[in-house]
């Protein structure tokens, strides 16, 4: 039986998984309270809260019940390497949390800051000096 490639370091901060024929595709990073995904094959990014990532498991989950549920067994290994996956992910969670809440981005100041350098206010007509201020 083969072994799943689910992390290739003991950092328990990073975990891989995919499909079976590329099971390290996809890295999953807990880093300052989010959980960042990379597709190492195409290079895509996306970066979710914990609690989507939960909701995501809890998908992986319920897929893995309806299958066991509805006599369409699964591949045992492949059972094994979600189960495992899971395992993994919970424990990737717990590391999010422990980093405390992510930074705020698009709150207070911060928010200020970014929207006023991306977006310039519309110019104004000022009536009666003929000019825009």
């Amino acid at each position: 039986m083969p072994t799943p490639v689910l992390s290739r370091t003991d950092n328990p901060n990073v975990i891989y998984f995919g499909p079976r024929e590329n099971p390290g595709r996809d890295r999953y990073i807990a880093e300052n309270g989010l959980i960042h995904v990379e597709n190492t094959s195409t290079g895509e990014y996306d970066t979710m809260t914990i609690r989507d990532f939960l909701q995501r498991m809890r998908a992986v989950s319920e897929f893995i019940g309806n299958s066991l549920a509805e006599d369409k067994l699964m591949n045992a290994d492949e059972l094994m390497r979600h189960r495992a996956f899971l395992d993994k992910a919970e424990v990737l969670a717990r590391q999010a949390q422990l980093q405390g809440p992510p930074p705020e981005l698009f709150g207070g100041k911060l928010r200020h800051e970014l929207f006023s350098a991306v977006i310039k206010p519309k110019p104004k007509y000022v009536r009666g000096s003929g000019a825009w201020a």
